[in-house]
């Protein structure tokens, strides 16, 4: 009690003056109109930027939820896409077309971790075996492929990027319908090449390869890179074709796992026709 009379006796002359500010400024704005809407506008003005900022602040926040229910989204206008291709009449999954069910399945992750500079590189996934990811699943972005599913665990996933010195890709020039395999040697993260297209190929700069749809792991037609240069192999009857990514894999946060619901049973199709022929 003591401290808070000597607190009153020292500053008491400035609080008083402070509460009579106060009442003498809400008289003049209560009772002249032009200072009451000066002041209204005034606080509004303030109060919609402090609003403005909170909002900002709770947005921000919010961006992960936001991310993955976009990244639903997409994966869903993505297997429309890819469904539509398969039903087309002129696909490599024709002899599939009488299967009653959805031949895709794309399950949205964000990526966790990641190995780019080394020579065999790796995606680690937030989802796994209990969202319906399994070994051997092709994994895509907005931009291209990315990679294949190596190993799953219940809520985890390991994907084999196309830079690792394993990687085989089936892929096409676009378009043209030459064929060849797609394969990393090189430091560039970006750059990959294509073998196994012959000399007699009409290859040009600047052509697409997209993928060849000849695999159960990515559907005809993903868009892989572009041509950047064309070598003659020495002694060899083939092109070696350097191919840029679209995909900066460096850059990825969300990718999109893609399954072939009848993955065994086009395996087996594909088993009968080899013996047939």
């Amino acid at each position: 009690m003591r401290n808070l009379l000597l607190f009153l006796a020292k500053y008491g002359h400035f609080i008083l003056f402070l509460v009579l500010e106060v009442i003498c400024f809400s008289l003049i704005v209560k009772f002249n109109d032009s200072q009451k809407e000066t002041w209204l506008n005034s606080v509004n003005l303030y109060t919609g930027r402090i609003q403005e900022q909170v909002n900002g602040v709770n947005n921000y926040l919010k961006l992960q939820q936001l991310n993955d229910s976009l990244s639903v989204e997409n994966a869903q206008l993505l297997q429309q896409i890819i469904d539509f291709k398969v039903n087309t009449k002129h696909n490599a999954f024709q002899n599939f077309e009488t299967l009653d069910t959805t031949i895709h399945t794309i399950i949205p992750s964000r990526v966790c971790d990641k190995t780019i500079r080394l020579r065999n590189n790796y995606f680690t996934l937030c989802k796994g075996e209990k969202h319906g990811i399994r070994k051997g699943m092709g994994v895509l972005s907005k931009d291209g492929i990315v990679g294949v599913v190596k190993s799953v665990s219940d809520h985890y996933s390991d994907v084999i990027l196309l830079i690792h010195s394993q990687s085989r890709t089936s892929v096409s020039i676009k378009g043209k319908q030459y064929f060849g395999n797609l394969v990393w040697k090189t430091n560039d993260h970006t750059l990959m090449k294509m073998e196994a297209v012959p000399k007699y190929a009409d290859v040009s700069l600047a052509d697409t390869v997209v993928t060849s749809g000849y695999s159960t792991i990515f559907p005809q037609g993903v868009s892989v890179g572009k041509v950047e240069s064309i070598n003659a192999e020495q002694g060899g009857n083939n092109y070696e074709i350097d191919v840029r990514l679209f995909n900066d894999l460096e850059l990825l946060e969300y990718v999109y796992v893609v399954g072939i619901d009848q993955g065994l049973e086009i395996k087996e199709l594909y088993s009968t026709k080899k013996k047939s022929n």
